[in-house]
């Protein structure tokens, strides 16, 4: 029911053998040398397996490289609706209180709450990048066995989009 293996850190030269690389969106180093990016994670998925919504710390890009993830958003302005309970280094992992807004056995009160939240659903195939910026809570399901890659940048690196898109204009 769960994915495996979870959180399975991966080497540069692990994803060249995948034909994986870091997203062009931004530089791998910084200009003082450091990474701007954790170690990026692989996640081989079950055809059941979910992840509970939630959000992290940091601004996050998923790959995915076999199969198809539903992902389902809301932005950080539902955080009151969703009133999530925070854990961790920093409470920076946030798990919102309604664990899968896609289930049919909702209660009424849960229910309500989804259907306030500014839901965003996004079924993720083969090949695509999902760009999810820090803060944005997400539930991820599985629609079939997958193979997915995610990069999330360093805590001190939550860069954005937006200045990731200027600095290539440089």
């Amino acid at each position: 029911m769960r994915n495996y293996p979870r959180n399975l850190h991966v080497k540069r030269e692990a994803l060249q053998k995948l034909e994986v690389d870091y997203p062009e969106l931004l530089p791998t180093r910084s200009d003082s040398g450091s990474s701007k990016w954790q170690l990026p994670t692989l996640w081989l998925g079950t055809s059941s397996a979910d992840t509970v919504f939630h959000h992290d710390c940091c601004d996050n890009f998923v790959l995915m490289i076999a199969g198809t993830k539903r992902i389902t958003l809301a932005p950080p302005t539902d955080w009151r609706l969703l009133s999530p309970n925070c854990v961790g280094a920093n409470a920076a992992l946030c798990w919102a209180r309604v664990p899968d807004p896609n289930s049919p056995k909702l209660s009424r009160k849960l229910k309500a709450v989804v259907d306030d939240m500014h839901k965003i659903v996004v079924d993720l195939q083969a090949g695509e990048l999902l760009y999810m910026p820090a803060g944005w809570f997400h539930h991820v399901k599985n629609l079939g066995p997958t193979v997915m890659v995610n990069f999330w940048t360093r805590s001190t690196e939550q860069v954005g989009l937006i200045k990731a898109l200027k600095d290539l204009g440089r």
